[in-house]
């Protein structure tokens, strides 16, 4: 009898049961090493990512001092340039300073009567320089307008 109570108490294995708790442990053992895998390849991810960012920060440094020296350089040829058109005009400002700062002596030379202005029309009159050269001719309109005068310069020669 007791036979008969150690079998009853005792669990009954099924060669199905076993075979469906082996393919258990085989799914959960590869859902683990999926789940490894997954974790080891976003590690691999953060490492690129971080290698990229540095990569980029480096980069960027490097660019930054190549930007400043190029710069420098550009300001450099900037002003030998500028120095170099100073020297060219140079002798020119030279040449037209004494006309320039010379006191002028100017005459007036109607081109038709000035009894015109008196009646608000325009009358043109040139305007010469005592000494010649380069913008010394000068013809003006001119008119009395409520007993104020208006000139205009219509070219200069």
């Amino acid at each position: 009898m007791s036979d008969t109570i150690a079998s009853a108490s005792a669990p009954q294995v099924d060669s199905t049961d076993h075979a469906a708790d082996s393919q258990r442990a085989a799914i959960a053992r590869v859902t683990l090493q999926l789940r490894q895998t997954i974790a080891a390849a976003e590690g691999v991810e953060r490492q690129i990512a971080l290698a990229r960012q540095t990569a980029c920060d480096e980069l960027r440094t490097r660019l930054d001092a190549l930007q400043e020296q190029r710069r420098q350089m550009l300001e450099l040829e900037v002003q030998r340039r500028e120095a170099d058109a100073a020297a060219t005009v140079a002798p020119a400002h030279r040449q037209v300073a004494p006309s320039v700062d010379a006191p002028a002596t100017t005459s007036l030379v109607p081109v038709q009567p000035l009894i015109s202005p008196l009646f608000g029309a325009w009358t043109e009159i040139e305007v010469l320089e005592g000494e010649g050269g380069a913008l010394s001719q000068m013809r003006v309109i001119m008119r009395v307008v409520n007993g104020d005068l208006e000139a205009e310069l219509l070219q200069m020669h």
